[in-house]
């Protein structure tokens, strides 16, 4: 239990840590994306620049899975 709750406190650190730097950068988020894509549908990918579907859909869950395994590397220094 505490394997899994020390990596979703990773995972949630890391997530807010990426929305700041998204956020300064000028990159799309999800609380952003979020509401376009289930108002519009599919159809709001035409109006999305592609290095915010860069982020959105490779980086920002690439760097998540960073969070994840930062937390199975400090569990295993418990």
């Amino acid at each position: 239990m505490i394997k899994l709750y020390l990596c979703g406190l990773c995972i949630l650190v890391t997530a807010i840590l990426l929305n700041t730097f998204a956020l300064k950068v000028g990159l799309d988020t999800w609380y952003s994306f979020g509401p376009h894509f289930f108002n519009k549908g599919l159809s709001c990918l035409n109006q999305v620049k592609v290095q915010d579907l860069f982020w959105l859909f490779f980086l920002y869950p690439l760097l998540l899975s960073c969070g994840y395994l930062l937390g199975i590397y400090l569990y295993n220094l418990i």
